[in-house]
């Protein structure tokens, strides 16, 4: 019996340290994670960035209930359940992932310091535009016919924006930064 015990106590003992260990490890994921996508340098834009795509989940959720007549529905008909929504939400998510990373590192890059900061504003609002024209296309899939206006006029401003000569945006940046600088030495 005290034989059983020993080997029960070491399987334990053992858990115990792996659970400690992965408690560890998962921690600097979270850190290294959270560190590349900018928290807490660029808090605003990661909570209007996280706010949108839970505004978004949540319009698509309405909006499949609509379509479906009930939530449940949806699950049942396999809009929720299918294979294709849930690649489709991975993939956004490995996205913003990606494109938060890349505004980032791009605005705290000290050798790429004005082009950095044009490259990350035209990430961030790119991100920002493409997720509030996707909650209101969920809003007016859904029936919300007043998102409508709101939407044809936010598409025309972000095409644009996407048609605009991106050395305007950098050249704006590096004039302002040098303008600081300029105020900030003289004073």
């Amino acid at each position: 019996m005290s034989e059983l015990n020993e080997i029960l106590y070491g399987l334990k003992n053992f858990f115990e340290h792996l659970f400690q260990a992965m408690q560890n490890v998962f921690f600097w994921i979270v850190a290294l994670l959270t560190y590349l996508i900018g928290y807490p340098a660029q808090k605003a834009i990661l909570i209007l960035a996280l706010t949108l795509f839970v505004c978004d989940i949540i319009s698509k959720f309405n909006t499949l209930r609509v379509q479906n007549k009930g939530l449940y529905n949806a699950f049942i008909n396999g809009e929720i359940s299918s294979r294709s929504f849930w690649d489709g939400f991975i993939t956004k998510v490995i996205g913003y992932f990606i494109i938060l990373v890349m505004a980032n590192l791009a605005s705290i890059t000290p050798q790429i310091n004005y082009i950095g900061e044009g490259i990350s504003y035209i990430l961030y609002v790119s991100l920002a535009f493409y997720e509030v024209i996707s909650n209101l296309e969920n809003l007016r899939d859904a029936g919300f016919l007043a998102a409508i206006p709101i939407l044809n006029k936010l598409k025309k401003e972000q095409n644009k924006f996407m048609d605009s000569d991106v050395t305007e945006v950098i050249e704006t940046t590096a004039e302002y930064k040098e303008n600081n600088e300029n105020i900030n030495s003289v004073g």
